[in-house]
């Protein structure tokens, strides 16, 4: 049994030296800060009491009308012994099966310890209502973080350190990214403070769109020592407000409508005039892999294109979220994730494209401006830094190519309705698919191949919703599957090979079953453009 007390401490402990590096002193106690982290994890993961225990269990929102239990308490489940003529009618299988259809929360894996409140945790330490961390230590309030450590009420990022109130941030293997409070979007950098879209950039506070900057406040480079004199000065602000629990966001910092900003709109306006937003995209290769990936997974190529399918691949996949905004200066027509990065709801009024950012990083304060700025008088902070605000979660590096309608792509290609995509090729209506390849309809899947609707799985090789599952293969309407292989309706297995459920049959008979049951997957499919289960629907008995 976990003793909370320490957990806490080490937290508290972990807390005060992560605010004395990155804000330079405590700030008091981390239950004092509570009310202010949790706000980032709202409606990301929730407790509910167990089907088999009545115990609370740590589970990811999708799971909210599904029968739930504990990792630890899958030994209770009791498993159902099918006929072999009730295997090859998936209605029959739906119905027979219901009872083993429990989701798993509370997942701690791997050398994982000390974790509360959690779930989809591995090999990680000290983690507090979390999820989806993986190679971490003293995580409090953190959402899909790979190789962090200290890290507060921040999301998507990896190999990072000393993080608190940031989404977005990544360095690599060799060069940590580290200290950052209250940024978004940011790529191998350190000493990072109220700033947006910089990549490669050291001692950098209210800044925007910037590339290899160097003690800079408001966009203007500054000798060291007047940034330092500066940095210190409004990171004594910071501390006072948090005591104080008056603290200013990012998001606060916006205001519309100032003279500052007209001319900032003038500027952009006047140097992209005549310039179109818009990336040269060639769909046939996204149709070819759909085609390909369907007839891998069911026999036979899904006919009439994959916007046919739209609805059925996005319908219940997790974070998928393609919402159209219209960029602040240029009115260009582009999309946001809200739903992974937990935006507000006024994000829009600020957002810019990077064709507009690389305008903006040109655009500075004077020195005076960035000397004299204050959380003091807030009215005027806003109206100064409104010349240059802006949020963008588009990131569209040079080694990507053929995408279209997305906001991240980071080494990606021949991807389509795909919000955000890295190190991945050919996919389509999905979201944050890390080095992947036909993958389509999926929310974080990671090295993952040949994907119809997989979703928060590792190590997939041919999946057809797929829920929490890793290192398995040619696996139909499965959840918290391991090392299994050839299994249809399987949940809460490892090592499974050739079951319907958790009935094994010898090879030639499963792979005749199989087939009778994805004939009439493909028939439905292919007439109708959707089926009536999903992963998260078995339960229900249909979407």
């Amino acid at each position: 049994m976990m003793d909370e007390r320490v957990l806490y401490e080490k937290l508290n402990q972990a807390w005060k030296q992560t605010c004395k590096i990155v804000l330079g002193d405590e700030v008091g106690e981390l239950k004092d800060y509570e009310e202010l982290l949790k706000q980032h994890m709202a409606g990301e993961l929730i407790e509910k009491p167990s089907a088999l225990s009545r115990e609370a269990v740590s589970v990811p929102a999708e799971y909210k009308a599904l029968p739930v239990a504990a990792l630890e308490e899958l030994d209770k489940l009791r498993r159902i012994k099918l006929s072999i003529d009730e295997i090859k009618d998936i209605d029959t299988i739906v119905e027979r099966l219901r009872e083993e259809f429990v989701y798993v929360g509370s997942v701690a894996l791997g050398k994982s310890n000390f974790v509360e409140k959690s779930s989809k945790v591995v090999d990680s330490q000290y983690i507090y209502n979390s999820y989806d961390i993986a190679g971490s230590k003293y995580v409090v309030y953190g959402a899909h973080i790979r190789n962090q450590k200290y890290v507060f009420r921040s999301r998507i990022g990896g190999y990072s350190q000393f993080v608190i109130l940031s989404r977005g941030y990544n360095g690599d293997e060799r060069t940590l990214t580290s200290r950052i409070f209250e940024s978004i979007e940011l790529e191998y950098v350190n000493d990072i403070y109220y700033t947006s879209n910089c990549i490669n950039c050291n001692e950098v506070f209210f800044s925007f769109f910037q590339y290899g900057a160097r003690y800079t406040v408001g966009n203007l480079q500054l000798s060291p020592d007047k940034y330092k004199q500066i940095k210190a000065a409004l990171l004594e602000e910071i501390r006072d407000n948090l005591k104080a629990k008056k603290h200013v966001s990012l998001f606060d910092l916006f205001m519309d409508g100032t003279e500052e900003r007209e001319e900032t709109k003038r500027i952009v306006q006047e140097k992209l005039k005549g310039e179109k937003y818009e990336v040269p995209f060639d769909k046939k290769p996204i149709e070819e892999a759909f085609t390909a990936t369907s007839k891998l997974l069911l026999g036979k190529p899904l006919e009439g294109g994959i916007d046919a399918y739209e609805k059925w691949l996005t319908k219940e996949t997790p974070y998928y979220d393609y919402s159209p905004v219209t960029s602040t200066f240029m009115g260009y027509s582009t999309y946001i994730s809200r739903k992974l990065y937990k935006l507000p709801i006024n994000v829009e009024k600020s957002y810019t494209t990077r064709m507009e950012g690389d305008i903006i990083r040109q655009i500075t304060l004077s020195e005076s401006e960035a000397s004299s700025l204050s959380f003091s008088n807030l009215a005027e902070l806003k109206k100064r830094l409104s010349k240059i605000y802006t949020i963008s979660l588009q990131f569209l590096d040079d080694q990507s190519s053929n995408y279209n309608d997305v906001v991240v792509v980071v080494s990606a290609r021949d991807v389509y309705k795909a919000p955000v995509a890295a190190f991945t090729k050919r996919t389509a209506f999905s979201i944050y698919s890390r080095r992947s390849v036909y993958v389509f309809g999926s929310s974080l899947v990671v090295s993952s191949e040949f994907t119809f609707n997989a979703y928060m799985s590792d190590d997939i090789k041919r999946g057809f919703e797929v829920d929490n599952s890793a290192h398995s293969s040619d696996i139909y309407f499965s959840h918290n599957c391991e090392g299994s292989s050839d299994v249809m309706f399987c949940f809460n297995g490892k090592g499974q090979r050739n079951s319907i459920g958790h009935n094994p049959l010898v090879r030639d008979k499963y792979i005749e079953i199989k087939s009778a049951l994805l004939d009439q997957i493909w028939q439905e499919l292919n007439s109708k453009k959707d089926f009536r289960y999903g992963i998260y629907s078995l339960v229900r008995g249909e979407r």
